[in-house]
């Protein structure tokens, strides 16, 4: 836990996902899903995330968030 060790950060990742122009095969796996409750994504093994930016939260000074956006093959 990051209350626990002072060298740890959090980061909370957010990914930007337009179905109508990804090229790498994503699905939704929440129906079969060991953890019941969450809804996940199984994204391909050759999945492109472009970062498109790194935010400190502002009531955690060791919280991040990280904004990405899922890319086709040519970025």
């Amino acid at each position: 836990s990051l209350q626990k060790n002072p060298t740890m950060v959090g980061i909370l990742y957010t990914m930007d996902i337009d179905p109508r122009r990804a090229t790498t095969c994503f699905a939704s796996i929440e129906s079969v899903s060991a953890i019941k409750g969450e809804d996940e994504i199984l994204f391909a093994m050759n999945s492109i995330f472009r970062i498109d930016d790194i935010i400190q939260a502002s009531e955690h000074e060791r919280l991040f968030q990280v904004n990405l956006t899922l890319t086709n093959e040519d970025g």
